[in-house]
C-alpha cells in the first residue's frame, strides 16, 4: 500500500513528498526549501505547514543519523 500524498502548496502544486525529498537533498532552511520547490512564494498561506513538514523531515534525518551512530559504535570499539 502506497503512502498518500498531501498537497501543501496549492499555488505551485507542492506536496509533502516534494518537501521531504528536498530536505533530504539538502534544502534544510526555509529559504532554500522555498527556492527549490516554489512554496511560499505566491500567497504564503502554506508557509506554516511547509515548516511543519520540513521539521518532521529534519527529525527523520536526525533519528536516522543517531541510529547509524549507535550501530556504528557496536562495530568500532577502542
Amino acid at each position: 500500500m502506497s503512502k498518500r500524498i498531501m498537497y501543501v502548496c496549492l499555488c505551485h502544486g507542492v506536496t509533502d513528498r516534494d518537501i521531504r525529498q528536498s530536505v533530504h537533498q539538502g534544502a534544510t532552511t526555509m529559504s532554500k526549501l522555498c527556492k527549490r520547490v516554489g512554496c511560499g512564494t505566491q500567497c504564503g498561506k502554506c508557509v506554516a505547514h511547509v515548516r511543519q513538514v520540513r521539521d518532521l523531515a529534519l527529525a527523520e534525518i536526525n533519528d536516522r543519523m543517531a541510529t547509524e551512530a549507535r550501530i556504528g559504535c557496536r562495530f568500532h570499539t577502542t
